[in-house]
């Protein structure tokens, strides 16, 4: 903070000038930058209809959903095949011989 009215009168002063930057009718009239060069751009068309980007995004979403789709139908077939195995019997103990 600045002490005492200091403070006041700079932004006092800011406000003025910033109001007769505002009100200056040459200001409308000048350029932007006086050393810009604009450049001719060609009108050729698309070379795809859709962006490079939605392709490749909708070509994760087809390999997430082929991942979730085989994972799934793999643990189902796990089940199956673990219940399977629950039927077995027992295997015969071995001989061990000293």
């Amino acid at each position: 903070r600045v002490p005492g009215r200091a403070g006041d009168r700079s932004l006092n002063a800011v406000r003025v000038a910033a109001a007769r930057f505002l009100r200056n009718a040459d200001a409308e009239d000048s350029p932007l930058s006086p050393n810009w060069k604009g450049v001719i751009a060609s009108d050729e068309p698309q070379r795809f209809i859709v962006p490079i980007w939605v392709m490749a995004l909708a070509a994760i979403v087809v390999a997430a959903a082929a991942y979730v789709g085989l994972s799934m139908g793999l643990s189902s077939q796990a089940v199956e095949l673990s219940a399977l195995v629950r039927t077995l019997p027992p295997a015969s103990r071995g001989d061990v011989t000293r």
